[in-house]
């Protein structure tokens, strides 16, 4: 489990040599100690096999956790640094420890001593030895030293890499064979050839001055043969350096100095021109270097929008964690990584759970399940574009520099031409004399490759899937307008015929006469919402709000049956019939049409509002997501399209009405008068139709989000039958009232028709 956590934290790590260290039987590893109790388990994960270790011994006294380490075979480790008067129980745990090895199991210890920061190998002490030389009196026969030298990315920092080198095993028995059994002869020279085999593994320079030089390497190394593509890869690429500038410094002193004193003039050069040492750009001609820097600026905006949504999730743990660690007490960086590791558990865990309580309250489980793994995904993304900025940006700023600079380019280019060439046929007699040692990648994160075929199958299925999804989302809902069961007026004796479509002439008249009312009224309302006077969540004016709304569709509905009831007036005979019937399908049509755009615009972007409207309410008979289907309705494209076309249709047949006398008569000059201004209105419409059919895709992915129909969708679920039965009822009584009105009393007025 710990090692599972420590690779998480770790998720790039790459051994080389691991073949040295015996897959059974007696050993002992001896490595540096870089990083308090995680290089522990990264002995274990380099072994393959439990790791029993020397841990200095106050770790034993914490409640719990010392029992726990005893468990696993630890052994405690008395240190002077510690309490200088339990140092003499050494003898006790060495004693331990030496049974342990050598009935068979892997000991760990760290010979410096302790954990620190510095990148050189600190002093070796004699404890590996003398253990080593303990268990082999105890029984270990054939016992290995084995050195490990651990070497991380940036060890504080999460899902960096590390590189662990396993260097050449010293047999014990022929040690002590070689100087001729004498025991204290044996660990004196076996702690010497420990910290020389300690330094071929470790990041070591053996002298401390070149340091800074190792800087300017990593810049001028890839173009020498060590591409780096990775961080793994720049961590060996380090490692190789270190060794090459070891081994030229004891075996040609003088051309090392020349060959540093050129990389140091050159990196000089660099930074002078405020070019990152890391940037290797400078072989690239001027039109390829403004490609580079316009494919670096793509990388880092598109990783912006991608890892905005994941930094806002996981901020406040984030800086918590961050700012809590920096609180504990640690000498130096080497258990910054085991604090944030620690605290990090139990307060991400924490802010997943409060994340996933407050999403179940809004949403359906699934979608919950859903979210919280896109989440951690989010995370890291957010973690890796962070990084991209913060290594990509002084590159671009340099790059820039130099696309305006083309003489300095092209002295520095030279500059670095010349000192590649050097590092190359230094680097070649290198390889020659140190060939690398086989890498071995670490079980859980080695990762499989899939074929080519595969990700192209896989991506392309992806791109499709997603471009089906977004058109299935932006589809057009189906309209109430275009319903196909409509009745056949034509069928009607031709005196009851004239007496329905005067009966609906009339009452149209009301209900375009009442929308006009409705508009007045609601612009007044609107006017003292502004200023305050009114409040969506006072219950007289919800009350007001809901039956402009329930008078609205009560219209509406009337204009919807219209239409539905005169479809198929081509089929009508005489000519003059057929004209009117074609007049009240096309004003009904048109009429809800605009009334429906400036019920939508009214309201658009008031999400208080919209909300509110899309609220059902049993007490007027009002189904969820009103405004969500309206809007639906009015987005769809085909229906559009039949209006236009009804529009070009319409002027057409301006002549044949005038002549029927059907242009200034009664209410036929309302009617289109209507139309005209339906065409005005909604002229300009069809570049917000998209943006409606984006709103109500949105809709119906919230919808389903959480757990409800979607308003838009509704038409696909049962129970909106019965919605809409009520709203046909509610139409049907109107128009009934209508009827009655209409026979009675001859005529209609405006607010009769409200009223």
């Amino acid at each position: 489990m710990v090692r599972s956590l420590v690779k998480f934290y770790y998720p790039r790590i790459e051994v080389t040599g691991a073949d040295r260290i015996p897959r059974s039987g007696p050993v002992l590893l001896a490595a540096n100690h870089p990083n308090s109790l995680i290089d522990p388990v990264l002995l274990g994960v380099a072994a393959g096999r439990p790791v029993r270790l020397m841990a200095k011994a106050p770790l034993f006294d914490i409640p719990l956790f010392g029992k726990l380490l005893r468990a696993l075979g630890m052994v405690p480790a008395y240190r002077g640094t510690d309490d200088r008067s339990l140092v003499a129980r050494n003898l006790e745990s060495l004693a331990a420890a030496a049974k342990q090895i050598a009935d068979g199991h892997v000991m760990g210890i760290f010979p410096e001593g302790k954990s620190h920061d510095d990148n050189q190998l600190a002093l070796v002490r004699s404890g590996a030895a003398r253990l080593a030389l303990q268990a082999l009196a105890a029984g270990a026969q054939g016992l290995k030293v084995v050195p490990v030298g651990l070497h991380y990315e940036q060890k504080e920092r999460f899902r960096s890499a590390v590189l662990t080198k396993i260097g050449e095993p010293v047999d014990v028995g022929a040690w002590l064979a070689q100087h001729g059994g004498d025991e204290h002869l044996a660990m004196r020279t076996l702690t010497a050839e420990l910290n020389a085999r300690l330094k071929a593994v470790v990041l070591h320079l053996d002298e401390v001055a070149w340091q800074p030089l190792l800087e300017d390497l990593e810049a001028l190394l890839p173009a020498a043969g060590f591409k780096r593509r990775d961080a793994l890869a720049g961590l060996r690429q380090q490692q190789a350096a270190v060794d090459a500038i070891n081994y030229f410094h004891r075996a040609d002193r003088p051309r090392a100095e020349a060959a540093a004193a050129r990389v140091r003039e050159h990196g000089t050069a660099l930074r002078a021109a405020g070019i990152p040492a890391e940037d290797a750009e400078l072989s690239l001609q001027g039109w390829r270097l403004a490609g580079s820097l316009a494919c670096k600026v793509a990388v880092l905006l598109v990783g912006t929008v991608l890892g905005v949504v994941g930094a806002i999730k996981h901020l406040p743990p984030y800086v918590f964690v961050r700012v809590v660690s920096s609180w504990i007490p640690a000498p130096g960086r080497m258990t910054l990584a085991l604090n944030r590791l620690l605290l990090g558990l139990p307060v991400y865990g924490a802010w997943y759970a409060l994340t996933a309580w407050w999403l179940a309250g809004y949403f359906v489980p699934w979608v919950v399940v859903a979210l919280m793994l896109i989440m951690p995904v989010s995370g890291l993304a957010a973690l890796d574009n962070a990084r991209r900025w913060r290594r990509l940006l002084p590159r671009i700023v340099a790059e820039t520099r130099l696309l305006f600079q083309p003489k300095r380019r092209a002295v520095l280019r030279e500059s670095q031409a010349g000192v590649v060439r050097e590092l190359g046929e230094l680097a070649r007699e290198f390889r020659e004399v140190s060939p690398p040692a086989p890498v071995t990648v670490a079980a859980s994160v080695r990762r499989y490759r899939p074929p080519l075929w595969l990700n192209v199958a896989v991506g392309a299925s992806s791109l499709a899937f997603a471009l089906w999804f977004g058109a299935w989302l932006l589809r057009d809902r189906p309209t109430e307008f275009l319903r196909a069961d409509a009745p056949e007026p034509a069928s009607l004796p031709a005196a009851e015929l004239a007496e329905e479509m005067a009966s609906d002439e009339r009452s149209l008249a009301a209900v375009i006469g009442g929308l006009a009312e409705l508009e007045k009224t609601f612009r007044v309302f609107e006017a003292e919402l502004q200023a305050g006077r009114r409040s969506y969540y006072r219950q007289a004016d919800d009350d007001e709000i809901r039956r402009m709304l329930v008078t609205f569709l009560s219209y509406r509905a009337v204009l919807v049956r219209t239409v539905w009831k005169y479809q198929r007036h081509e089929d009508i005979r005489p000519r003059e019939a057929r004209l009117r019937a074609l007049l009240l399908h096309y004003t009904a049509a048109a009429v809800a049409y605009d009334y429906s755009a400036r019920f939508v615009r009214a309201f658009a972007g008031q999400e208080e509002a919209i909300r509110k409207l899309n609220e059902a309410e049993p007490r007027w008979d009002l189904r969820a997501g009103t405004y969500d289907s309206i809007r639906a309705n009015l987005a769809n494209a085909d229906h559009r399209r039949w209006l236009e076309n009804g529009w070009r249709n319409y002027q057409k047949t301006v002549p044949e009405w005038q002549e029927a006398g059907l242009w200034r008569d009664g209410s036929y000059e309302m009617f289109h008068g209507a139309i005209r201004l339906a065409a005005e209105n909604t002229a300009e419409l069809s570049g917000e139709l998209f943006a409606y059919k984006v709103d109500t895709a949105l809709a119906d992915v919230t919808g389903a989000a959480k757990g409800a129909a979607s308003p838009a969708q509704a038409g696909r679920h049962p129970d909106r039958a019965a919605k809409l039965v009520s709203v046909e009822r509610l139409s049907a009584r109107l128009l009934a009232a209508f009827g009655a009105v209409c026979r009675h009393a001859g005529a209609i007025e405006g607010g009769g028709a409200r009223q």
